[in-house]
């Protein structure tokens, strides 16, 4: 079937002729720093289960650290029945909370079905776009923006249709609980950020099913973790201490009988 393309800034194809020159390409700005309001932004990598983990090879050779990787899962099936507050629910705490500071916050994922978009122009291309990607991070960016009264309000388009009211209608049907828990995190939100840093990256999936291969990336991510973390622990000894502008502390019992120190007000 044929869909009309809305590629933007916050829609990207990994290109690549394999899949880890794909990632790679991807990777390309990890964790770098820039200017924003006189503060530091960094990116960090969000794998949208389950086919997302096809990234996690390239992301990890490209260089970027194990931890600088998250993962999150915004269901195909809840796009295609818009369910809009279901979807909002799995905008986890992690991702919300590095978006107010405002990181960029980059979402994997695979495409299992192709479709031929058509651009502008009246080009035509086969592309395998994710319905999370082009349906459910339009919604979270909308949402967000909005609940978190972010300057920049860009319009929602889906397969090139305009879909504002459709968004705006959702928000308003969302109940007390469900608004309350996203707008906990907007006073936040860093001065200057004018809209949410979010977008997601797309590819051919290549593995689409294969629960045990999806498994073996995740232990690998896993794995990294691990080593990273040891590393880490080494390096602290068996106490932290951490000063107070106060000069005051309390002293919190590790599980191996081992103590830090941290400062108290």
């Amino acid at each position: 079937h044929t869909l009309h393309m809305h590629m933007h800034m916050h829609m990207l194809r990994l290109d690549g002729t394999t899949l880890r020159a794909a990632t790679r390409l991807a990777a390309q700005a990890r964790c770098s720093v820039a200017s924003c309001a006189g503060g530091g932004i960094y990116t960090r990598h969000y794998i949208n289960l389950s086919n997302g983990v096809e990234a996690i090879d390239g992301l990890l050779s490209a260089g970027v650290a194990p931890e600088a990787l998250g993962v999150c899962r915004i269901q195909s099936s809840q796009c295609e029945s818009q369910d809009y507050s279901g979807l909002l629910a799995n905008l986890d705490h992690d991702m919300m909370l590095h978006l107010a500071l405002g990181h960029e916050c980059r979402v994997y994922d695979f495409g299992s079905r192709g479709a031929t978009w058509v651009a502008d122009d009246g080009s035509a291309e086969p592309l395998y776009v994710p319905r999370a990607i082009w349906w459910g991070l339009e919604w979270w960016r909308y949402a967000l923006n909005d609940i978190w009264r972010l300057p920049a309000q860009r319009t929602p388009i889906l397969r090139g249709v305009n879909v504002e009211r459709n968004f705006r209608e959702a928000l308003g049907r969302l109940s007390k609980k469900e608004r309350r828990r996203v707008k906990y995190y907007r006073p936040f939100t860093r001065d200057g950020l004018q809209e949410v840093r979010l977008s997601g990256y797309y590819a051919p999936a290549e593995t689409d099913g294969e629960r045990q291969l999806h498994r073996s990336a995740l232990l690998g991510l896993s794995d990294s973790l691990c080593r990273r973390s040891w590393t880490i622990s080494d390096n602290l000894g068996p106490s932290l201490v951490i000063a107070g502008h106060l000069g005051q502390s309390r002293v919190i019992s590790g599980h191996l009988g081992s103590s830090r120190v941290i400062s108290g007000h």
